[in-house]
C-alpha cells in the first residue's frame, strides 16, 4: 500500500496562497478532481475554483477567473472531467465538460436555474442534477439530467411521467395512499460503465423518504424491497457494473448501517459495534469504503465487503500520521482512494493498493 501527502503539493500551486481542498471523485488512473481555493486577489478575497490533479496540480485556465467559481465533481478514466460554474453576482449556474484543454458548457433543460454536472462513465454519458422556478419564485428541489456524448451532449430530463410512473406503480411500497406529484428524482448517486444511472426519489413532505432507482436508455427500474417502507434508504452512493449497490440505511431520521444491496432487491445489513453508522463512497478494490461515526462522536473512516459484513476501520491499517480525531474519505475507485484526516490542521492523502 502507498500513502501520498497532497496537502503540500496543491497548496505550493499557487505562491500567494491556497486554502482548501475538496476531492469530488477519482479514477482507476489515480488521477483525481475537486475543489480548491484561488490565490488572493487585490481585495484579499479567494474564490473556490475547479482543480484537476494529473501528476500535478492545475486549474484549467478557462476556468482561472475572479469573476468565477467552479469545481469539479467526476473525472472518468479518458481523462474526461465534468462540473460547475457559476459567475459572481448570477443566479443561472451552468455545467462543463472540459478535456485535453478544451471547455465546453453543456446545454442545460430550458426550465433551469441552477444546473451540475456530477458524474461521468467511460462511456462519456454524464449525469447530474437541475433546478427549474419553483411556483413561489425561489429555486425548486433538484431533478436528475443527463446528456450523451454521442448525442452532442444534449439534455435529457428524468421526470415522474412515462415510463418511471409505471416502475413505480410496481414498487408499492412507494405508491401506496401516494399520488406520484410527491415524488421527485433527486441528484444522481453514481452512473457505472453500462450507462446505469443510479439516482434517489425523493418523497416530497412528511419525513422526506428516499428511495433508490436505476435509469438507463429511458428504462427504470426500483432498487428497493417492497417492504422497505418503514425503512427507507438513501446515499446509495454505489453502483457496480453487474448492477449491486452499496448506500446508507436508515430508519425515520436516524442511521442505521451501512448496507449492501443486490440486483433483486435483498440486502445484507453491516455487522458493527463500535460505530454509530456508516455511508458508502466508493469502492477500493474488492471492499467498500466510506465514513463512520465512532461512539465518541468523532469520525472514522471505514471499510467492509461482500458477503462478509463485518465492518472494519482504517486505524489498522493507514500509517500513523493519518490517524486523529477526524477522518475522512472523499472518493474511492479501484486501486485509489482520497482520504483525510486532521491532526496538525487537516491533510489530505492520495491511498494506492496492490491487488494481487
Amino acid at each position: 500500500m502507498k500513502i501520498e501527502l497532497l496537502t503540500d503539493r496543491i497548496q505550493e500551486m499557487f505562491k500567494s496562497g491556497c486554502g482548501h481542498f475538496v476531492a469530488s471523485d477519482i479514477n482507476r488512473k489515480g488521477m483525481f478532481v475537486g475543489e480548491t481555493s484561488s490565490p488572493w486577489d487585490n481585495e484579499n478575497k479567494w474564490r473556490p475554483w475547479a482543480l484537476i490533479f494529473n501528476g500535478e496540480p492545475q486549474v484549467p485556465l478557462q476556468l482561472q477567473d475572479f469573476n468565477l467559481r467552479s469545481r469539479a465533481y467526476s473525472i472518468n478514466d479518458n481523462g474526461e472531467v465534468v462540473g460547475s460554474m457559476q459567475r459572481f453576482g448570477e443566479e443561472k449556474t451552468t455545467p462543463f465538460y472540459y478535456h485535453n484543454g478544451e471547455l465546453l458548457q453543456l446545454p442545460v433543460p430550458r426550465e433551469s436555474i441552477e444546473t451540475i454536472a456530477t458524474h461521468i462513465n467511460n462511456n462519456g454519458l454524464i449525469a447530474g442534477t437541475y433546478r427549474p422556478r419553483s411556483r413561489r419564485g425561489g429555486i425548486d428541489f433538484p431533478r436528475t439530467c443527463v446528456w450523451k456524448k454521442d448525442e452532442g451532449f444534449k439534455p435529457t430530463t428524468l421526470d415522474l411521467e412515462g415510463e418511471i410512473g409505471e416502475a413505480i406503480a410496481k414498487a408499492k411500497v412507494v405508491y401506496q395512499g401516494t399520488e406520484k406529484r410527491d415524488f421527485i428524482t433527486t441528484e444522481p448517486q453514481y452512473v457505472n460503465d453500462n450507462d446505469e444511472v443510479l439516482f434517489d426519489l425523493c418523497r416530497v413532505g412528511g419525513n422526506l423518504e428516499s428511495y433508490p432507482m436505476v435509469w438507463k436508455n429511458g428504462v427504470y427500474r426500483p432498487l428497493f424491497r417492497e417492504d422497505w417502507g418503514k425503512c427507507p434508504v438513501v446515499d446509495s452512493v454505489v453502483l457496480t457494473e453487474d448492477g449491486k449497490s452499496a448506500g446508507q440505511q436508515h430508519t425515520q431520521w436516524s442511521a442505521v448501517a451501512g448496507s449492501w444491496f443486490s440486483k433483486e432487491g435483498s440486502y445484507t445489513e453491516l455487522d458493527y459495534t463500535s460505530i454509530r453508522g456508516v455511508s458508502a463512497r466508493g469502492m477500493l478494490g474488492n471492499m467498500i469504503v466510506g465514513n463512520g461515526q465512532r461512539l465518541d462522536l468523532s469520525f472514522i473512516g471505514t471499510y467492509w465487503n461482500n458477503p462478509d459484513s463485518r465492518i472494519g476501520t482504517m486505524d489498522d491499517w493507514l500509517t500513523p500520521q493519518c490517524h486523529g480525531w477526524f477522518q475522512h474519505v472523499w472518493c474511492a475507485k479501484d486501486d485509489h482512494m482520497i482520504v483525510s484526516g486532521y491532526v496538525k490542521g487537516e491533510n489530505q492523502w492520495r491511498v494506492s493498493i496492490d491487488k494481487k
